[in-house]
């Protein structure tokens, strides 16, 4: 199941990095919190906010489209609420961060 919260929380993560960058690496025993922030970076790489930097896949970079993300979220205006719920009602991920960017841009 994908978590909006996690995707943030990484994203946050990553900008508040040196380089933008986090390394989650794949190895057996992994936990299950281990496994759930793996999956949602392979996922925030789907939607193009971040990029893998390297062949071995465990290392990941926050792209110029995912600064604008969590840019456009912390905008307040309620697009951090607005993202969640359209989020939650099955709206794509990447429609969604469309729509809180359209939020933003039109806004005065």
């Amino acid at each position: 199941m994908r978590d909006p919260d996690l995707m943030l929380k990484l994203l946050r993560e990553m900008s508040g990095a040196e380089m933008g960058r986090k390394t989650v690496l794949r190895t057996y025993g992994m936990s299950e919190a281990e496994k759930a922030e793996r999956h949602h970076l392979e996922l925030l790489v789907d939607a193009g906010h971040a990029k893998w930097i390297e062949s071995g896949k465990h290392t990941a970079r926050m792209t110029n489209d995912g600064y604008d993300f969590l840019n456009a979220i912390d905008q307040g205006m309620g697009t951090k609420a607005k993202f969640t719920e359209l989020f939650n009602t099955g709206v794509p991920y990447v429609k969604a961060a469309l729509e809180v960017l359209k939020m933003v841009s039109t806004q005065p």
